[in-house]
């Protein structure tokens, strides 16, 4: 994966911090810690990350497009195959996004690029372990990929009897969020990489930027994939100060706790974008793996945290 960015991606490697004093996404999962403060007595708040974003974003004024390959820690009590408390996550921001397309053609060079490094790298061993034709026919796959908007995806769900509960035939409204199970069925069944796009804002985060064509809605673009579903999450930057400093006190968080990341849309950091992959997941999807767990050498999740 690192040379997808070093030789197609022109990215600059950023190595940013484990520790953090602010909630990013919010702090249902976060691991919550005391960091050494001014005196022994008075210790800090702190988080282990759940994403790098914020800091690669205090670096792209400075050193343009720029990614990591770093940890990411998720305190949920979840043990299905495709959670880990402890994953390995690729994060990159982009800027010079002006259209929302401009995002989505980066996604798609992503993709390509990385399975098709993988396959230069890799191709001994897979074909030794029998995933070669596999892995070929998902670089096929990611030339052919279905953008799919929210709402369109609730009519899809619709067509194909997907209920948002199982017991009663209860359908999805248009705003409503598609969770995981539903979501992977729907994938499974269309049997494509799939770029759902265009999310109603009120369960996306703030910093997530507005459709010009329907400000309820987020540019917003999660990667689904067959037999492991998302992916890829990602977005365009909101880049209007005002606008994120409302969005944000609405999600009932303390601008105070954002100061660093309101400047920079105050100053100005441009039109940008950015996602974040589980690396863990996307080599289940290549390797057509039934568990995350197969792909990690010391899993971490709950109830285990030994060798």
């Amino acid at each position: 994966m690192r040379a997808y960015w070093e030789q197609e991606g022109h990215c600059v490697e950023v190595i940013p911090p484990c520790f953090t004093g602010v909630e990013c996404e919010g702090g249902a999962s976060l691991f919550k810690l005391e960091h050494p403060g001014t005196s022994m007595d008075k210790p800090m708040r702190a988080f282990l990350t759940q994403s790098s974003q914020f800091y690669l974003e205090y670096a792209l004024p400075g050193i343009g497009d720029c990614y990591c390959i770093y940890p990411s820690f998720r305190a949920e009590h979840s043990h299905t195959r495709r959670h880990l408390t402890e994953f390995l996550h690729a994060e990159a921001e982009w800027e010079g996004i002006i259209t929302f397309q401009d995002h989505l053609d980066k996604l798609s060079g992503l993709l390509q690029g990385i399975i098709h490094h993988f396959l230069d790298l890799a191709t001994p061993e897979l074909a030794k372990f029998g995933k070669l034709d596999r892995v070929r026919e998902l670089f096929e796959m990611s030339k052919n990929i279905l953008v799919l908007e929210h709402k369109d995806a609730i009519k899809e769900c619709r067509a194909r009897g997907i209920y948002k509960d199982e017991d009663s035939k209860t359908h999805f409204d248009e705003r409503d969020d598609i969770p995981e199970k539903a979501e992977r069925a729907l994938i499974d069944q269309i049997n494509r990489i799939v770029f759902l796009v265009k999310f109603p804002q009120e369960f996306k985060s703030f910093y997530m930027g507005l459709d010009p064509e329907d400000p309820s809605r987020v540019l917003g673009c999660d990667v689904e994939v067959p037999g492991v579903g998302e992916i890829i999450g990602s977005g365009v930057r909101e880049y209007d100060h005002a606008r994120l400093l409302s969005r944000l006190t609405a999600q009932g968080l303390n601008p105070d706790d954002y100061t660093e990341y309101l400047d920079l849309r105050k100053y100005g950091a441009g039109m940008t974008s950015g996602m974040g992959l589980g690396v863990d997941r996307m080599l289940i999807w290549l390797l057509g793996l039934e568990s995350i767990r197969e792909v990690v050498s010391f899993p971490r999740f709950p109830a285990n945290i030994r060798p």
